[in-house]
């Protein structure tokens, strides 16, 4: 069986690309979780009407080995807060261009790519840096039609 789903961060786009979320996650989300100062925006009601929003804390407590789906597209302080929670590979990105590396801390364990290069740290100036093509998503992409 596969682990469950969690969708962390609920925005504006969620609502309109939650169909399109499901079918990346390869499942349906067992809840979401989000900020923690926006979660008494939810209690008792809903998410989208049948999704239970929790703290990160209290979905780990239920759901240790879940798979957590960030759908904020600006997630390098989201990724140290879940990362404290969840191990680095079992976070993943919808909308962000960050992939899991171990061995970085400096980001949390995931280091983010420039328009046109990656290094092999979060802190450039201090690693040679490697031309490449696309970005994180767009080389996902080319993958997936190869």
């Amino acid at each position: 069986m596969k682990n469950p789903i969690i969708f962390y961060g609920i925005t504006d786009i969620t609502i309109n690309k939650i169909d399109n979320f499901i079918e990346r996650a390869g499942a349906e989300p067992i809840l979401f979780s989000t900020k923690d100062e926006e979660i008494k925006n939810f209690k008792g009601k809903p998410y989208l009407g049948k999704y239970e929003v929790v703290s990160i804390k209290e979905a780990h407590e239920r759901y240790p080995d879940a798979d957590v789906w960030v759908t904020y597209a600006v997630a390098n302080n989201t990724a140290r807060i879940i990362s404290g929670f969840y191990k680095p590979e079992k976070i993943h990105f919808f909308e962000a261009d960050l992939e899991y590396r171990r061995g970085c801390g400096y980001i949390g364990h995931f280091i983010d790519y420039g328009g046109d290069f990656i290094s092999p740290c979060c802190i450039v100036g201090h690693n040679p840096s490697i031309r490449v093509a696309g970005r994180e998503r767009e080389r996902e992409r080319e993958l997936k039609t190869a």
